[in-house]
């Protein structure tokens, strides 16, 4: 673990910093999974800001923010991850979504498909589900993401849960190096800016208490 960085619950204070490494390192992605932000990013902004205050603000909430954090500026927001508590993932029926903020058509169906997909996985276990990680594209390289994953997986070998993600190609390894496994997959939406390149796979990733 880098010793550049500290982790700790993000603070109301970290609000724009948590907005500003979701901005930036979700660029590749966002032609795939949210295209309408492309076109209204202020408004995708105020969203994304209002909905990361109101959960950091909730403290009885099964949802929590971790920043990472360089030692000699606390106040910048190098890599941030947001993660849920879940207790049974298939206690009630499954009901496809209609609608994707700041999608379409193409962005329902892959969601309806990873939620399935979630659900096979993690059968009635209570586990931990990573929403949301991100770092930065100016600490990326430099020991941040793994800061917070490493923090992470210590939380979960502590309480002995079994965790969820779906991990874009780019965070695959970071990911297996702390005990994550691949157990599916499902490809994303082709980009709204252009013809594709080449497929984007998501892996559905487990790790087991224990793992790293």
């Amino acid at each position: 673990m880098s010793s550049q960085f500290i982790v700790r619950e993000a603070k109301e204070s970290d609000v724009e910093g948590i907005r500003s490494a979701l901005w930036e390192a979700f660029q590749p992605e966002l032609p795939r999974t949210r295209p309408l932000a492309l076109e209204d990013p202020a408004g995708f902004a105020a969203e994304t800001s209002a909905r990361t205050l109101s959960t950091i603000q909730d403290t009885s909430s099964s949802c929590k923010w971790f920043v990472a954090v360089p030692v000699e500026d606390p106040t910048a927001v190098a890599s941030a991850v947001m993660w849920e508590r879940v207790e049974n993932a298939n206690a009630t029926p499954f009901e496809p979504a209609t609608s994707s903020p700041w999608g379409g058509p193409a962005q329902v169906e892959v969601h309806n498909e990873a939620v399935v997909l979630y659900r096979v996985a993690v059968e009635e276990r209570p586990h931990y589900v990573v929403n949301v990680f991100a770092t930065h594209p100016s600490f990326q390289g430099k020991g941040a993401g793994s800061t917070l994953i490493a923090h992470l997986a210590k939380i979960l070998d502590k309480e002995g849960m079994l965790s969820y993600l779906d991990s874009s190609p780019p965070s695959r390894r970071l990911y297996e190096k702390y005990g994550w496994k691949t157990v599916a997959q499902f490809k994303f939406p082709e980009p709204s800016t252009g013809p594709e390149d080449q497929p984007m796979y998501v892996k559905v990733m487990l790790r087991e208490p224990g793992a790293s």
